[in-house]
């Protein structure tokens, strides 16, 4: 593969490289040939002796790539050059020179997305012995509901869990295990909410808010342990 050219767009800051392949083609043997004469005898062709006629070359395009002044852009456009970068480096540190940083993301809109995960992992259930339980809104409301003592919960009330192998898996609902359920949804939450404060004080403390990675640092949910299991958790399902 052969670098033909290297040219710099005059409508936008970009660079454009292309590479191509010649290939040679065979000689063509020409046979001899008379002259040619009109009815007046005058010559219309002239007589051609046998000769071999070079045989072209033909140019095919292998490759035709156009680079952004983007820094990765210019990275990639260097490391495909190889060998030819430095003939070219003034003209592609010209349009390097173009590129303007993005502004940093707001604090404000990464603290956003922080709550967002925040709010969604504390949804996601809380353990209580070797089973996971909704956390979702509805479900607080009905397991704190469980807990009064002016309330007659039936014999054997089976109570769906999020438990996922095998689902669905019911436990035996009683006032002492829904009790124990909302006291973990209390620690559950503390715990979240924390993980999340800590995350905005990290973020707010970087150069760029939008580079902050969240992903991680938060405490263990049923998705996490899902995770590890080799299993693809899908809430909704349970």
């Amino acid at each position: 593969m052969i670098l033909k050219q290297v040219i710099r767009y005059t409508n936008a800051p970009a660079i454009e490289a292309t590479w191509v392949r010649y290939d040679q083609m065979p000689d063509v043997e020409v046979p001899a040939s008379p002259a040619l004469y009109d009815k007046d005898g005058n010559e219309v062709q002239v007589a051609v002796e046998a000769h071999t006629r070079p045989g072209e070359v033909i140019e095919t395009v292998l490759k035709c790539h156009a680079y952004s002044n983007h820094p990765e852009q210019i990275a990639m456009l260097r490391a495909d050059l190889g060998a030819n970068a430095a003939e070219h480096e003034g003209l592609i540190a010209e349009v390097e020179a173009t590129y303007t940083p993005p502004p940093p993301t707001p604090a404000a809109e990464v603290w956003e997305r922080i709550k967002a995960e925040r709010d969604r992992r504390a949804a996601l259930g809380v353990k209580v012995g070797a089973h996971w339980f909704h956390s979702d809104q509805k479900s607080r409301t009905q397991q704190l509901a469980l807990t009064s003592t002016t309330l007659t919960i039936p014999a054997d009330l089976q109570w769906k869990t999020l438990t996922f192998t095998p689902p669905p898996v019911f436990v035996t609902m009683t006032r002492e295990l829904a009790i124990q359920i909302v006291q973990a949804t209390a620690e559950s939450d503390t715990a979240i909410f924390t993980a999340a404060e800590i995350h905005r004080m990290t973020m707010e403390a970087q150069a760029d808010p939008g580079a902050y990675d969240f992903t991680g640092g938060w405490p263990a949910s049923i998705e996490d342990e899902a995770h590890d299991a080799g299993i693809q958790f899908n809430g909704s399902a349970v």
